[in-house]
């Protein structure tokens, strides 16, 4: 009795650390997605915790594999419209302006999604040198003074070099949405 006891905790202490990693790696995205339906930084705080407890709740029904952010998303959308009627009791907002939002804001979510992919596979081209600077910036937050004197590169000269990694991974993004027939 105490091995299957414990084989389930195990489980369950597996499924609560996969689901925290996904959860932080989407909770940005999913409580900017609430906080552009509620539009107040209490709302989207209230909505947001009754959100992450119906995910948890609903866990085991999510399908490993699938887009975990769209399912959050979908939740998180559910929510919004249960805190806004509540609400409308309240003050009389209509939901169905917010569920075309809500709609239109999914969309856009989803689309971002493919351009980071596509951003992805324009990193992946970059000289490994490109790449490094790229991070020292952006991962590391460094400014381009600090880029400057870890790298030991003159600092205009180093401003001129991100200027054409950008406008090259600016061009590489903008090719990539035209070949999948996306207008930029």
């Amino acid at each position: 009795m105490d091995k299957m006891y414990n084989e389930n905790s195990s489980n369950s202490n597996r499924n609560a650390e996969v689901f925290l990693r996904l959860l932080m790696a989407n909770r940005r995205a999913i409580y900017s997605f609430v906080l552009s339906l509620v539009g107040s930084w209490s709302d989207a705080d209230d909505v947001m915790q009754d959100t992450v407890t119906v995910m948890w709740r609903k866990y085991a029904d999510f399908e490993e594999g699938t887009n975990f952010r769209a399912w959050a998303m979908q939740i998180a959308r559910f929510k919004v419209f249960e805190h806004q009627r509540s609400k409308k009791e309240r003050t009389g907002f209509d939901v169905e302006i917010l569920k075309d939002l809500s709609s239109q804001s999914l969309r856009n979510s989803e689309d971002l999604d493919h351009r980071i992919e596509i951003l992805q596979e324009c990193l992946d081209k970059l000289a490994k040198k490109d790449r490094r600077l790229l991070k020292l910036r952006y991962e590391q937050d460094f400014s381009i003074k600090e880029v400057a004197k870890q790298t030991r590169r003159p600092f205009y000269g180093l401003y001129k070099a991100m200027a054409r990694i950008h406008t090259s991974l600016l061009l590489c993004v903008r090719r990539g949405l035209r070949l999948e027939g996306v207008e930029v």
